[in-house]
């Protein structure tokens, strides 16, 4: 996939991603510049969560979450101070889920029609992410508050994904 489509499809998991934590989290969540996986595992994190899609595009999506943020996203979406490492993994694949959802009905009506697995949610301090298949990879960096996060996909055309 050329870089440009990278770019357009970034933008639909920006818009996602925003609006996904407005309404589930009350929060604003701030996008920096995506960048490119090329040559790197994805991006290190203390809760993530991997969704694979296939469709007009295989590949996968992720969402990796800094302790800071995982917490401050539970705390908008639930309203309490502390939770189980339980509750923390359920409310981030929660979370990949709705913003995966979101993204690929945006990309449907621009004709990239895809559909999501169940998602696998990782815990761990500082793990990575390997994303499968021939494109690099995007990543996006997002603040909450003072917290970090990283949205990333590898999307291929399905006749470029092996």
């Amino acid at each position: 996939m050329a870089q440009k489509d990278d770019i357009t499809i970034a933008k639909h998991f920006i818009d996602a991603t925003k609006k996904v934590l407005s309404t589930m989290a009350g929060l604003e969540a701030v996008s920096g510049k995506p960048f490119s996986l090329h040559g790197r595992p994805g991006c290190a994190g203390d809760i993530s969560a991997i969704i694979g899609v296939t469709g007009a595009c295989s590949g996968s999506i992720s969402v990796s979450f800094s302790k800071e943020a995982a917490l401050t996203v539970l705390q908008g979406m639930l309203g309490e101070e502390s939770y189980s490492d339980e509750e923390a993994m359920d409310a981030v694949g929660e979370i990949i889920n709705m913003i995966s959802g979101t993204a690929r009905a945006s990309l449907s009506e621009a004709g990239l029609v895809m559909q999501g697995s169940t998602p696998s949610v990782i815990s761990g301090k500082d793990h990575t992410i390997l994303h499968q298949g021939k494109n690099p990879g995007i990543a996006i960096p997002f603040t909450v508050g003072n917290a970090s996060f990283n949205v990333e996909f590898t999307l291929a055309p399905e006749n470029e994904a092996n």
